[in-house]
């Protein structure tokens, strides 16, 4: 599954998986980004939402509702 933004470039998903469960998109990347995005190759982003808890450093990221986010499955 591949979405494309006409800035950073085309983004691939990820879902997380264990033996209990699997959650799929609840991440992506730009593997080759577009020029002037290059930082954000070979880093996930993630959505908030899908999982129980997400932290940037010790500050627990708030879901923000969007098309994206409730379109994402």
């Amino acid at each position: 599954f591949t979405t494309i933004c006409e800035f950073k470039g085309t983004a691939s998903y990820w879902d997380y998986v264990n033996n209990q469960e699997r959650i799929e998109n609840i991440a992506w990347e730009y593997k080759k980004p577009n020029s002037g995005y290059e930082n954000l190759q070979n880093k996930l982003a993630f959505y908030p939402s899908k999982a129980d808890a997400c932290f940037v450093g010790d500050e627990k990221v708030e879901a923000q509702e969007s098309w994206y986010r409730d379109h994402s499955d």
